[in-house]
């Protein structure tokens, strides 16, 4: 009786081992959820702490750049805020505030840029540019005004070459070996005006056109006749020599238009010697006291003026540079700086103002 009763034991119904498997998947089933509902280690939960303690720098930051005026530092600090939390409504309410006086502000100095383009005043529209740039830094129209519009082309650039000089680059470029002061104004040379082969010189382009009138080189009066100086480099007694007029008979209206002469041949002189010296303010006050058609008088304006802007734009960009990482010493004597070459500079005038009371608290 027991061997057939063990074919019955072995083979269990199949109902029963569905059964059987499916309690074990279950088990499992629960195990397994159980495990992922358990306590996680520490160290991969964020600290509340130090949320809380960089959600307070950077307010305390944004903050302060909005009260020296910085919005655009100001902003960008709202904005990490707002990643930190985005459910935050008073954050979201600055960032869109920023956010609109900011391009306000891009707006109405590219809005300026353009009119002072348009009226061929290219030095100033440039600033405005740049000053637009300060706000909007992907500002795609201010962009292109100053690659693509804005080509300063007061200068032309020259490489020197083995064995020159000014004097030599002059008569080559120039046609006249007397406009040597022109390659040294405006170029960093050794006294013995003989810049290394290889560097690269600004040379004034004398046959630009004027904004709304004649070319440089039309300006410029015929070298026939009287003899003009070039500035710095024949003594004051050829000078004399060449404008008295030591002849018997010469009427009173040419010993009036060769006074004339001397004051401008006087003034053009010490003119060239603050080139020289790099003296670009000074340079530029005595040369629009001359006539403007003397020689080349005209051109020296515009390159002179040129220099000072671009040197200007220079120093208020270190400015900035500076203010932004918080050195305001060497923000102010930069803005200083800016103010001696461009007095009517109102953005300078009002940073520097800032920094100076910020460095007071």
């Amino acid at each position: 009786m027991l061997f057939p009763m063990m074919p019955m034991l072995s083979c269990p119904p199949l109902g029963a081992l569905r059964r059987f498997f499916l309690s074990i998947l279950l088990f499992g089933s629960l195990v397994y959820s159980l495990s992922a509902c358990a306590p996680q280690p520490k160290g991969t939960a964020p600290d509340p702490e130090l949320f809380v303690s960089l959600s307070d720098t950077f307010r305390g930051k944004a903050l302060a750049y909005e009260n020296r005026g910085d919005l655009r530092r100001a902003l960008q600090c709202w904005r990490i805020l707002q990643s930190l939390s985005p459910r935050d409504k008073e954050i979201t309410a600055r960032v869109e505030k920023l956010t609109l006086e900011t391009r306000t502000k891009a707006t109405e100095h590219f809005q300026q840029g353009v009119a002072l383009y348009q009226k061929g005043l290219p030095a100033d529209a440039r600033r405005e540019f740049l000053y637009t740039l300060t706000y909007e830094q992907d500002h795609p129209e201010a962009l292109d005004y100053l690659l693509n519009r804005l080509q300063d082309n007061v200068f032309n650039t020259y490489q020197v070459q083995e064995g020159d000089t000014c004097r030599e680059i002059a008569k080559k470029i120039y046609h006249d070996a007397g406009k040597e002061f022109l390659v040294s104004a405006f170029n960093k040379v050794n006294s013995s005006c003989q810049p290394s082969p290889g560097t690269e010189l600004k040379l004034v382009v004398l046959d630009q056109e004027l904004p709304g009138g004649p070319k440089f080189s039309d300006a410029m009066p015929p070298q026939e006749g009287a003899r003009v100086l070039a500035p710095g480099r024949q003594k004051r007694k050829e000078m004399e020599d060449t404008y008295n007029p030591g002849e018997a008979g010469v009427t009173n209206q040419a010993q009036a238009v060769e006074g004339g002469a001397k004051k401008n041949a006087l003034k053009y002189d010490q003119a060239g010697k603050l080139l020289d010296q790099k003296k670009y303010v000074e340079a530029l006050r005595l040369l629009r006291t001359i006539d403007a058609g003397y020689r080349d008088v005209a051109k020296l304006v515009a390159a002179t003026d040129a220099s000072i802007q671009q040197e200007a734009d220079a120093h208020y960009r270190k400015g900035i540079s500076y203010y932004l990482s918080e050195d305001l010493d060497k923000a102010i004597k930069e803005w200083e700086e800016v103010l001696r070459l461009r007095p009517d500079d109102l953005k300078a005038k009002k940073d520097l103002l800032n920094a100076r009371r910020l460095k007071e608290r």
